[in-house]
């Protein structure tokens, strides 16, 4: 049998906790890749980023995560 190898397709946000000055990235395809990357599952997330500072902090955690991604062009 072949090993699993994951591909999310899909959203990433953040949740933000005003009160503590936190964010914490997620999103059900994100929390996937790096759920199965955490247990030495092969994973790649495919989706869009925004252009804001939330965005920015979330391909900053993914990369610090072992997440390598490659930008797509503007629609």
């Amino acid at each position: 049998m072949s090993a699993v190898k994951i591909i999310a397709i899909g959203d990433n946000v953040c949740d933000k906790y005003l009160s503590r000055g936190k964010m914490y990235p997620g999103g059900q395809c994100v929390n996937t890749c790096a759920y199965a990357a955490a247990n030495g599952v092969p994973s790649a997330y495919l989706g869009k980023f925004g252009s804001d500072e939330v965005a920015a902090y979330n391909q900053k955690i993914l990369h610090e995560a072992g997440h390598r991604h490659q930008p797509l062009p503007p629609f």
